[in-house]
Parts: C-alpha cells; sequence; structure tokens
C-alpha cells in the first residue's frame, strides 16, 4: 500500500511542468551516461563507473533542475508567442471574407438601386404618354388625329426598342472579356493567399497587394460580366473562385471583335 502512494506520489510530480521538463533535460544531458550503463558488459562496479565517467554532479542534478526552471517559466510566453504568430494568417483570412462579402452587399445595393430608378423613369414615361394620349384625343379633326397617334405609336416603338436594349459593356468590362477570350479555356481566377488577392484573366494578372486600384477595376469588369451573364462561377473556395465564359460571354466578345476588324483595317 506504501509503495502504491509513493508510485502514485511520483507520477503526479512527474505529470508537473516543472518536473516533466526536469526529466526530459535530464536525459537529455545524460544519455551518453544512461547508453552506456545499460549496454556496457561488465560487473554492475564497472558499468557505475562508465556511468560516472560519462556524467558529473553538474550534470545529474544542477543543469536539468534549471532547465526545467527556465522552461516552465518561459513556457506560458513561448505559447503566447506561437497563438499570436498563429493568428495573424487566420486574421486575414476573416478580413479577406469580410472584405468580399463587403463588396458583393454595395453591389447589391447598387443594383437595387439602378432597378428602383429603372422602375422610376418608367413610371414616369407612362404618365407623360397618357398626357399625350389625352391631349391628342382632344383634337377634333379625325384625320390629323390618326396621323398624329400614329407617329406617336412609331416614335414610341423606337424609343421601347432602344430602352430595351443593353447598355454596352464598360471599359473593364470591355478590357476583362477580350483578355479571357483570348484564351482556349475562357477562364478568370480570384486566388486568395495571405500576402493578397490575385486576379488572373487571360493575360490580365494584378494584385490588390501591388496596385489596388488596378485591381478594384479589374474586380468591377468582372462583376459586370457576372451580372450580364458573359460569366458564370464554376468553382468558388476559401481560397479561389474560378468563372468562366458563358455562351453569351464568348458571342459579345466575337461582337467585340468584328466591331474592332473595319478600323483596324483602315487604319
Amino acid at each position: 500500500m506504501i509503495i502504491k502512494d509513493v508510485v502514485d506520489a511520483t507520477r503526479i510530480r512527474l505529470r508537473s511542468p516543472y518536473f516533466g521538463y526536469a526529466a526530459l533535460a535530464f536525459i537529455g544531458f545524460n544519455w551518453k551516461a544512461i547508453f552506456l550503463i545499460c549496454l556496457t558488459e561488465g560487473t554492475p562496479t564497472q558499468r557505475l563507473d562508465a556511468f560516472d565517467a560519462a556524467t558529473s554532479f553538474t550534470r545529474l542534478v544542477i543543469y536539468p533542475l534549471l532547465v526545467g526552471a527556465a522552461v516552465a517559466a518561459t513556457s506560458e510566453w513561448m505559447r503566447l508567442a506561437f497563438n499570436w504568430i498563429s493568428s495573424y494568417p487566420g486574421q486575414q483570412i476573416t478580413s479577406l471574407q469580410l472584405t468580399a462579402e463587403h463588396r458583393r452587399l454595395l453591389r447589391i445595393a447598387e443594383l437595387e438601386k439602378a432597378r428602383s430608378l429603372l422602375t422610376d423613369a418608367r413610371e414616369m414615361e407612362l404618365l407623360r404618354r397618357a398626357k399625350q394620349d389625352e391631349a391628342a384625343a382632344e383634337i377634333s379633326d379625325d384625320e390629323t388625329k390618326e396621323k398624329l397617334l400614329s407617329e406617336i405609336s412609331r416614335i414610341r416603338r423606337e424609343a421601347d426598342a432602344k430602352s430595351h436594349a443593353p447598355a454596352p459593356p464598360s471599359e473593364a468590362a470591355t478590357e476583362v472579356l477580350r483578355s479571357v477570350a483570348s484564351t482556349r479555356s475562357g477562364e478568370a481566377r480570384i486566388v486568395s493567399y495571405l500576402e493578397g488577392d490575385i486576379i488572373s484573366a487571360g493575360k490580365l494578372e494584378v494584385s490588390n497587394g501591388d496596385n489596388a486600384r488596378r485591381y478594384a477595376f479589374v474586380l468591377d469588369g468582372i462583376n459586370e460580366l457576372v451580372d450580364r451573364g458573359h460569366l458564370v462561377k464554376r468553382h468558388s473556395s476559401d481560397s479561389m473562385v474560378t468563372y468562366t465564359l458563358s455562351s453569351s460571354g464568348w458571342n459579345e466578345a466575337d461582337k467585340l471583335t468584328n466591331s474592332e476588324s473595319p478600323s483596324s483595317s483602315t487604319s
């Protein structure tokens, strides 16, 4: 019973940080002596003599206790340093994710505002047309009224056709579309590293760490092409987003090429 209590007490002491570090330091300072006493052939006295010759009281007691005390005293500081160093990449990844989400929300807000303005403009146009119809209805001459209504109807059809036609792509979207269409794969990638994000779209390659203004310009072009349906998100992860040209994207790129070919030939 007494032996069991002694063993349990020894096990508890060795599990404490100080004694554990001291035991490891003891093995580190005296591993040669331990090796000799275990494997040297001869009598116990000869083996002990070999052990004593390979070590000393300082290496057996003083150095292990000092190292154990030093490591136990600095272990928490070392743990704090490692946690601080390892937390930096996590903070950067979280910051990149929050920045991307912020940009997405801003883009959604811009689109909603544009839709609201478009709806208001269409409502005002309907009210204006209704007033014109009322004014035309007050004309007493039937022939003049019919010609006026016919002309108004024609002008309105032309205006409706122009208003429903999509606006031409912006300079950023045009540049990205040309670059992506110049490759056989028709892919654009946004890769996230610890140093920042890199956009790779054909010959275009820009990093927000090197040129933040240029990066924002190209990113706006990619977002516009996605909104138009010319680029489709094919793969998405925490470290990379891949887009590929859709059929309409290839067609739009062909239109850009065909529209530039006459000017290039005349020059």
